[in-house]
C-alpha cells in the first residue's frame, strides 16, 4: 500500500485502477485493483513551485491514458502526463483571465473529451481542450468544489451555498438543489443513474436516487 500523507481524491479509472491524489505528499498514485502501487508521481515532501507538484488536488485519466493533474493548492495549474507517467505540460498560473486559476479543486473529462477543472476561488468551472486551448466557463457558482459529467454531455458541479447544480452541454444552468452538508466536497455518478455527494459538515455521504 503507498505511504500516503493526506490524501484528497481518490478516482476509478481504466482496467480496474485507482487514481489517488496525496495532496500534501506532492504525489499522485496509480494503484492497481488490489492496492498495489503501479506508478507514482511526484515526490514525497518535494513540492515545486510551477511544477509537479505542490500539494495537487485531483487527477484524472483519458480514454488514451493520459494523466491530468489539477495542482491546487500549492499551485494553479493543470499538467498533462503520458500513459507511461512522461510530464508533457503544463497550463496555468495564478489569476483569473482565461486559463488562469485560484486552487483548481476537481477536475474530469466529459464525454466530448474537454476538461472540466473547478476553479475554487474564481467561482467558475473551466473548460479547456486535451492541449490546454481555453474553450469558455461555467459561471453563478460559489466556490465549486467537485464537478462530474453526465453521459447526455452535461455537467454535475458542487459548491459552498452548499448546492448541487446541473448544467447542459452548453453551459445553460438545468436544474438546482441544497446538498445536506456545509460543503459537497467530492461527487460521482453511477452508472445506473444515482449520484454521490461527499459532505462536508457533518462528513456524511449522500445517494440521490433518479425518480421515475
Amino acid at each position: 500500500m503507498p505511504d500516503v500523507v493526506a490524501g484528497h481524491y481518490i478516482r476509478a479509472i481504466a482496467r480496474d485502477r485507482l487514481l489517488l491524489t496525496d495532496f500534501d505528499g506532492h504525489r499522485v498514485f496509480v494503484l492497481t485493483g488490489d492496492g498495489s502501487c503501479e506508478r507514482v508521481l511526484g515526490q514525497r515532501d518535494r513540492p515545486r513551485f510551477g511544477e509537479p507538484f505542490s500539494h495537487p488536488a485531483d487527477a484524472i485519466e483519458s480514454a488514451e491514458g493520459e494523466i491530468f493533474v489539477a495542482d491546487g493548492y500549492g499551485n494553479s495549474c493543470i499538467h498533462k502526463f503520458s500513459a507511461n507517467g512522461r510530464h508533457l505540460a503544463t497550463w496555468g498560473n495564478p489569476g483569473s483571465g482565461n486559463a488562469e486559476f485560484s486552487t483548481p479543486h476537481a477536475i474530469a473529462l466529459d464525454s466530448a473529451g474537454r476538461l472540466l477543472v473547478c476553479d475554487r476561488e474564481n467561482s467558475r468551472v473551466q473548460i479547456l481542450d486535451r492541449a490546454g486551448t481555453w474553450l469558455g466557463e461555467i459561471g453563478g457558482l460559489y466556490k465549486p468544489m467537485a464537478v462530474e459529467p453526465t453521459p447526455e454531455g452535461g455537467v454535475l458541479v458542487t459548491d459552498h451555498t452548499p448546492r448541487l447544480s446541473q448544467y447542459s452541454a452548453e453551459g445553460e444552468l438545468v436544474g438546482r438543489c441544497r446538498t445536506f452538508g456545509t460543503v459537497g466536497h467530492g461527487l460521482a455518478l453511477a452508472p445506473d443513474g444515482p449520484i454521490f455527494v461527499a459532505e462536508m459538515g457533518p462528513d456524511t455521504l449522500t445517494r440521490l436516487v433518479p425518480v421515475s
